[in-house]
């Protein structure tokens, strides 16, 4: 199975005061991080919005940009990411794509993203868009249990400059 892996970084990063993808984390940038992670699992990374975007901007909402992404790149599964988790791992990915079908839309428990979508996963994301329904979760099949604190920490989400200083810095 071919994989692709996508950064969602289109987002309006307004908690953040600028834009996310550019804030640094451990002497790198999150979308340098989440880029890292996704290409250990998958064989071509591209990156969904924001400045440097290899698909269209989709400021309209994350769930038009699955479905312009599985359009642009059809017969593909991508395993899909958030620009605001620079401590996400290849752990953290692996089962997703491990459990994800044809049709699927695979995540962990209570977390949207990171999202495995099967190929054939835009025909539900086309029906849940003429419902009227925006949530990435609409993209959702099945939801896998997070089993550790490892995979948890891995999960973290940053939105403000308080969490960044959460996070602290690893050597």
């Amino acid at each position: 199975m071919q994989v692709l892996g996508a950064i969602l970084a289109g987002g309006r990063s307004s908690r953040m005061g600028r834009d996310k993808a550019g804030v640094v984390v451990d002497g790198l940038t999150m979308r340098e991080h989440v880029r890292r992670a996704l290409a250990e699992v998958c064989d071509d990374v591209v990156v969904v919005g924001g400045d440097v975007a290899d698909i269209d901007d989709p400021r309209q909402g994350p769930l038009p940009a699955l479905l312009a992404l599985l359009q642009a790149r059809p017969g593909r599964t991508i395993l899909v990411a958030p620009v605001d988790q620079p401590r996400l791992t290849a752990a953290a990915l692996t089962p997703l794509v491990a459990a994800c079908g044809d049709d699927d839309g695979v995540c962990w428990a209570d977390e949207p993203l990171p999202l495995c979508l099967g190929p054939g996963a835009g025909r539900r994301i086309e029906a849940a868009l003429a419902r009227g329904e925006g949530r990435v979760f609409s993209a959702i099949t099945r939801q896998l249990p997070l089993v550790d604190d490892d995979l948890r920490a891995a999960l973290v989400n940053v939105n403000t400059p308080a969490d960044v200083a959460a996070l602290g810095s690893r050597s």
